[in-house]
């Protein structure tokens, strides 16, 4: 599975497989959430909480570029052509 983001010639991804969400869950456990207790403004708290998830986040599932060329979504619609053709 992978978040896709579009450039003009690129296409971004995030790496999300087994692995990662195995490093994400690990970070996550053995990050100390106690600052988040503590506080009492409810702003401060989330921008915390989100803060920490954000660097997590980038942390365990790194961004790829994918070149993609024209040919290659031609040759994938022929396919998805005559898939739906036999059917």
């Amino acid at each position: 599975m992978c978040i896709k983001k579009q450039n003009s010639k690129k296409t971004k991804k995030r790496q999300i497989n087994n692995d990662t969400l195995t490093t994400s869950q690990t970070l996550i456990k053995q990050e100390t959430w106690e600052s988040v207790y503590k506080k009492q403004n409810t702003n401060c708290i989330y921008n915390y909480f989100l803060s920490n998830f954000l660097i997590i986040f980038e942390a365990s599932f790194p961004v790829i570029y994918i070149q993609k060329y024209k040919h290659e979504r031609e040759r994938w619609d022929n396919t998805k052509n005559q898939n739906i053709m036999q059917t």
